[in-house]
């Protein structure tokens, strides 16, 4: 019997187990092309491609205000008078000709832009904005009107408008603002929905709101600032702490939102108005929600011609601050449901649930999102026949707080999102 030298024992050892562990690994990867053949053999899976949700409506609903009533849905777009539609449940919508009874006596002919329909003090309001002859041919200033019920005719105010900037030819607005001509604050960049990445964090707080300084301090001054703003635009009636506010923009470059104190019956400004935030470009149609405990503002921000347009939130624990370092994320774009443009956002409190709807546009006269890029202003694309039709979607909220799509309305019922 011959025996091996003990420093010749160890090698043959080790030999072994790296036979051994080189059959596992041989059979590992056996059971992984068994499993998915088609990566083994190289082919690349193709991701399903995403498809836009369909609108609601065919008909323009641009810039849409919807309320619930009893027995159904109400909801207001912009256009002349006022133009209304109806349905009893939130998804199939008749048109029901118009609001408002007439023009203000203050303002000229046209169409009234992004009115906002709410209840409160026992009777129902109206603000719009109305063309008015003064700075710009596009200049708008807001009125209010009133009503019994949400499907009545609303009376406006014909005294003066209750918010219009100083140089246009009108009586003296209740709220002269002139928004000081200071240089942009940095502010946080929009960015996706962090949602759609467990785990994405915001690189600032989203919760920020600091203490109101000079550039969100009421502002009103002799003389109008033609750097700034031309008109006002976009109101969005709240309620914080049970007293009334207007929300609306300032329409010009930079623009900004401001908030204004209303009397106990909603009509009238209480006091001076003032700056919650304030963009180099564009930023529009405000609406606020309070949950829990903080307050989200959602907005529109971009072109509303074109398919980049985008509705972006922000959230923050003290609405009547500046929201100017409040992180802001888009929770829809064209890159990410590739819907064309939707903006115009309102919220819709029904019951446990949170609806959500805004326009969008569509083309041809069908359901669908027109195709990037598109160009929607003073007769381009005119060919594809693109209207802001109405959409839908049911709001649900993560742990962390954030605003998320937990599905689409459609006319046939609610439609899961990809990857719900």
């Amino acid at each position: 019997m011959i025996h091996e030298p003990p420093s010749q024992t160890r090698p043959g050892r080790s030999t072994g187990s790296a036979r051994a562990g080189l059959l596992c690994l041989l059979a590992l990867l056996l059971a992984a092309t068994l499993l998915h053949p088609a990566e083994a053999a190289g082919t690349k899976t193709k991701r399903k491609p995403i498809k836009a949700p369909r609108s609601l409506t065919t008909a323009d609903r641009a810039d849409p205000s919807v309320v619930r009533i009893p027995g159904g849905y109400v909801v207001l777009s912009t256009g002349t008078r006022v133009p209304r539609a109806t349905s009893t449940n939130g998804l199939r919508f008749t048109g029901a000709g118009t609001a408002l009874l007439r023009k203000p006596t203050w303002a000229k002919p046209g169409e009234m832009w992004a009115a906002d329909l709410a209840s409160y003090g026992g009777r129902w309001l109206l603000f719009f904005s109305a063309y008015v002859r003064g700075i710009k041919s596009s200049s708008h200033c807001i009125g209010v009107a009133t009503s019994t019920s949400a499907t009545g005719t609303f009376t406006p105010l014909d005294e003066r408008p209750l918010i219009c900037p100083p140089g246009n030819a009108v009586p003296a607005a209740e709220d002269q603002y002139v928004d000081i001509s200071l240089p942009d604050p940095p502010a946080p960049s929009a960015t996706a929905d962090p949602t759609a990445d467990p785990t994405a964090t915001p690189t600032a707080d989203p919760t920020t709101t600091p203490t109101p300084s000079a550039t969100a301090s009421p502002t009103v001054q002799a003389a109008p600032n033609p750097a700034n703003s031309h008109g006002a635009i976009d109101p969005s009636f709240t309620v914080i702490d049970g007293r009334p506010y207007l929300l609306y923009k300032t329409d010009g470059k930079p623009s900004s939102l401001r908030v204004l104190p209303l009397t106990p019956d909603g009509r009238h400004a209480a006091a001076k108005s003032w700056q919650l935030l304030r963009s180099g470009g564009v930023v529009e149609n405000p609406a606020m929600i309070k949950r829990g405990r903080y307050w989200y503002l959602f907005t529109s921000e971009g072109d509303y011609s074109r398919c980049s347009y985008r509705t972006v939130w922000r959230r923050a624990t003290s609405p009547l601050a500046s929201w100017q370092r409040a992180m802001p994320h888009v929770l829809l774009s064209n890159s990410q449901q590739r819907l064309c443009g939707p903006g115009g956002a309102d919220v819709v409190l029904n019951g446990k649930r949170t609806l959500l709807y805004f326009h969008s546009w569509t083309c041809g006269g069908t359901r669908r999102a027109c195709g990037a890029p598109l160009h929607a202003y003073a007769g381009h694309d005119a060919a594809r026949r693109p209207v802001r039709a109405l959409y839908g979607l049911r709001l649900a909220f993560t742990k962390r707080g954030f605003p998320r799509i937990d599905r689409w309305l459609t006319v046939n019922g609610l439609k899961k999102t990809a990857g719900s």
